[in-house]
């Protein structure tokens, strides 16, 4: 996550390896204070609700207020994949992308 004026920006790259046989639908992807906690809110992602074919990767930008949250994560979940959490790099306010494969 990177830090600028008075917003932090957030990427997540989402991918399905090329040797899957499944398609991941509807994956949503969504921030959160802690694990199973409430969503940092307001937030603007560049898409939302996406669906990935083997072999395809996405990476969406959040837009989202400076927050205190201590831990946040990156929530992932879909229509027939398990849901996800991967801690949110904030140490520093310096730049960083978190992975998630399906």
């Amino acid at each position: 996550m990177r830090h600028e004026g008075g917003e932090d920006i957030a990427s997540v790259t989402l991918t399905v390896p090329a040797s899957s046989q499944a398609v991941a639908l509807f994956q949503h992807v969504s921030i959160k204070r802690a694990a199973g906690g409430e969503p940092l809110l307001p937030i603007l992602w560049s898409d939302n609700d996406i669906t990935l074919w083997p072999g395809e990767s996405l990476t969406l930008t959040a837009h989202l207020a400076t927050s205190d949250a201590e831990a946040p994560v990156v929530e992932v979940s879909g229509w027939n994949v398990p849901t996800r959490s991967v801690p949110l790099a904030v140490a520093g306010r310096t730049a960083a992308s978190q992975e998630m494969v399906h």
